[in-house]
């Protein structure tokens, strides 16, 4: 009878200190973690046996206590992941690590977390190139890398993710040319590829790409020109092509970005004259054309742009008078033209009818008019 009494309450006890498997894989992916400033100190299993991962920071369950967001961004982690831990997670939706000092490759094996929206890698130091697989994660929205070391081509396997929204792979040292394959993404709003070492010439099916409202490409090494098939992204609100290395003029059919609101082209090598039909861009508010090799004068028809705020066209060869219709422009507030070839009378009304803020024409046969604001 004792005997039996004994082996009950062994049992009972073992049983109690069962670790479910939630908390053990966290706890094996705790112990390959470097934690600085031991963020993660309540990991812990409790002295009575027991462990309640839905109460660890950055950890959350649903309601039955199934693991469905693991957030350890700004923690301070560092250290080289295995990914061994991650396939038990097949219900989190939200993975994020960012701005935390991980380093050497990419784990394959986090493709196993099948059931992800949101994967924010961003602020690392992962290296190599990005591991194959990712088409595993069919209902992915949010894939964030942004500042890391990655390597190599950019994985045109990315282009199968059908829900995929924010696409952020600026920041590392991805080569080669941009896929062709990334002008068939079907929700893709948000493109970021820039500071890369990206070249060759910028694929013309990103003009397919008719849910894009941001994109930022720039900061590369292209040997090409504008394709003009970026002018059918028409809910495009948001393009940099900056520091790319571009040639050749900026496209007319810029002009049927009629939802764009920045461009920023600035640091290339483009030429020619700025197309007039610019002026069919309502919303435009920032536009900075600065540091190329444009020339021609400043369009008239730019007066119809009365929600610019920025206008940069300095280091280039342009050449003319500065509009009067500029002085109408109410919501500019910064107009630089120094280092062309301007010349004549500045409009006497500049600055009076508007909140603009600074003026800079140094370099150009530009004379200052006797400005009266009585």
């Amino acid at each position: 009878f004792f005997y039996f009494i004994n082996l009950l309450s062994a049992f009972i006890l073992t049983s109690s200190l069962a670790i479910d498997p939630y908390s053990q894989a966290l706890l094996s992916l705790k112990s390959e973690l470097i934690d600085y400033d031991n963020s993660l100190h309540d990991w812990v299993v409790a002295s009575s046996g027991s462990s309640y991962a839905c109460s660890w920071s950055g950890i959350k369950c649903n309601k039955d206590s199934i693991v469905t967001s693991i957030d350890l961004s700004m923690k301070k982690l560092g250290g080289i992941l295995s990914g061994n831990q991650l396939s038990v997670f097949t219900n989190v939706t939200d993975f994020n690590i960012s701005y935390n000092f991980f380093s050497g490759k990419l784990p394959p094996e986090i493709f196993n977390l099948t059931s992800l929206k949101s994967l924010d890698i961003s602020r690392n130091n992962f290296s190599g190139q990005f591991p194959k697989g990712i088409p595993k994660l069919k209902n992915l929205v949010v894939l964030d890398a942004f500042s890391n070391s990655f390597s190599g081509q950019l994985p045109a396997e990315f282009s199968e993710l059908e829900y995929l929204k924010i696409l952020n792979l600026a920041g590392s040292y991805f080569r080669g040319t941009i896929p062709s394959e990334y002008g068939s993404f079907r929700s893709l709003e948000f493109l970021h590829l820039a500071g890369n070492s990206l070249s060759g010439s910028i694929p013309p099916e990103l003009g397919n790409l008719k849910t894009v409202t941001h994109m930022e490409i720039g900061y590369n090494f292209y040997q090409s020109f504008i394709p003009p098939q970026l002018g059918n992204l028409s809910q495009l609100h948001y393009l940099d092509i900056a520091g790319a290395n571009l040639s050749g003029p900026i496209p007319k059919e810029f002009s049927n970005l009629t939802s764009l609101q920045s461009l920023f082209l600035f640091r290339n090598q483009l030429t020619g004259s700025i197309p007039s039909e610019f002026s069919n861009i309502k919303p435009l508010t920032n536009l900075d054309l600065s540091d190329n090799f444009l020339s021609g004068s400043i369009p008239e028809s730019f007066s119809e742009l009365k929600s610019l705020r920025l206008l940069s066209l300095m280091y280039n060869d342009m050449s003319g008078t500065v509009p009067d219709g500029i002085a109408e422009l109410r919501s500019l507030e910064t107009l630089l033209i120094w280092n062309n070839h301007f010349s004549g009378l500045l409009p006497k009304s500049l600055g009076k009818n508007s909140k603009l803020k600074w003026v800079v024409f140094s370099r150009s046969r530009i004379v200052l008019p006797l400005f009266d604001f009585a």
